[in-house]
């Protein structure tokens, strides 16, 4: 489920990346699109890594377990990338935080 977080994780770069590289009456208009865009590719992502042939000997039993299991690696690659855009992106920084407040719910 870590690399599945990953990917997860470049769903929601490609959309902001995209966001970012627009004027900002751009960004707030197209930003709901992007949104949907992650959202529309994380479920359909999701659903074709579940539906693979004997991936469920692999994955935790409980729905709530596997969940939990795939946000907490979300979360910790957003942390990483935090630390990744400081050093050498600050423009970027904001990228993982969004991620970071969205999965903490904040």
């Amino acid at each position: 489920l870590k690399d599945v977080a990953g990917m997860l994780r470049s769903f929601h770069y490609a959309s902001q990346v995209a966001l970012f590289e627009r004027d900002q009456g751009e960004r707030e208009a197209l930003a709901p699109v992007a949104m949907a865009w992650e959202e529309r590719n994380r479920q359909a992502f999701l659903r074709g890594y579940r539906e693979a042939k004997g991936i469920d000997d692999l994955l935790p039993t409980d729905e709530e377990a596997f969940r939990a299991v795939l946000l907490a690696f979300e979360l910790d690659k957003a942390v990483y990338e935090l630390a990744y855009e400081r050093d050498h992106r600050p423009d970027w920084t904001h990228i993982p935080l969004q991620a970071i407040r969205r999965t903490v719910g904040s």
